[in-house]
């Protein structure tokens, strides 16, 4: 009996601290100072099965100001004939986070992504419209996603607008031994948390309570998304090759 409750309790605080996430008025003040937008939390997990083949999943949950952080109410997902989406769900809330509008499959628009001149391609972005009419509000966005192209590993930098501010941003590579993980760090992020489990091993990297920055027009490109990390595989297959 005693367990049951305590359990009881610890999934309601859970549901008791997602909740004030959707609750744009719940922001402090030094988080919304100078800013557009705020990412209230970020979570991405690329899970790497073999050197041919991953799984990555995202969840964050990003409130808007103003007019001038509503690039985050747009949601666009790449794939092609490497990368599968498997799932793709959002959510809006209004200030006081109540649910105003949620995403249905008839919203979301698949559109051929074409580049570098190439007038045929197979890529396309999956997209959809989350605007929503009063200020601020607030967008939660899942995806996930199914990759046999490991060329590219995730790159984490949740601040690349200086005035998007950050309150918890997270992100876990989790690889076998046999693929291998190489990354390098930018702006003073921590190094990452890595735990070792028989023959995979863990990376972890995070970031909390980034408040808005001054950009200074002559700083390179990546010294101007914040603090951040790029990754990559030691080795890897494309196209089962």
């Amino acid at each position: 009996m005693r367990q049951t409750f305590f359990t009881f309790c610890f999934f309601a605080l859970l549901h008791t601290a997602k909740a004030q996430l959707n609750i744009a008025l719940a922001i402090p003040d030094s988080m919304k100072a100078n800013a557009h937008s705020v990412i209230r939390l970020y979570e991405e997990t690329f899970t790497v099965k073999n050197a041919g083949e991953a799984t990555r999943k995202i969840h964050y949950i990003v409130t808007v100001l103003d007019q001038r952080g509503q690039d985050y109410a747009t949601v666009s997902v790449f794939h092609d004939k490497h990368t599968k989406i498997n799932d793709m769900e959002a959510v809006v809330y209004d200030a006081f986070g109540k649910q105003v509008k949620k995403v249905k499959r008839g919203d979301i628009v698949d559109v051929s992504y074409a580049s570098g001149g190439t007038l045929f391609s197979d890529n396309k972005i999956k997209t959809a419209d989350l605007k929503y009419a009063n200020y601020p509000y607030t967008i939660e966005v899942t995806e996930e996603s199914t990759t046999q192209n490991l060329l590219f590993f995730p790159t984490f930098f949740p601040q690349r607008d200086a005035k998007t501010t950050v309150e918890n941003a997270r992100l876990e590579i989790v690889v076998p031994n046999e693929v291998g993980l190489r990354f390098k760090a930018f702006n003073g992020i921590a190094a990452p948390v890595v735990s070792d489990n028989n023959d995979v091993k863990s990376y972890g990297w995070a970031v909390k309570n980034l408040v808005a920055r001054t950009p200074e027009d002559l700083s390179t490109q990546y010294s101007k998304y914040g603090p951040g990390v790029m990754t990559a595989p030691v080795f890897f297959e494309l196209e089962n090759q």
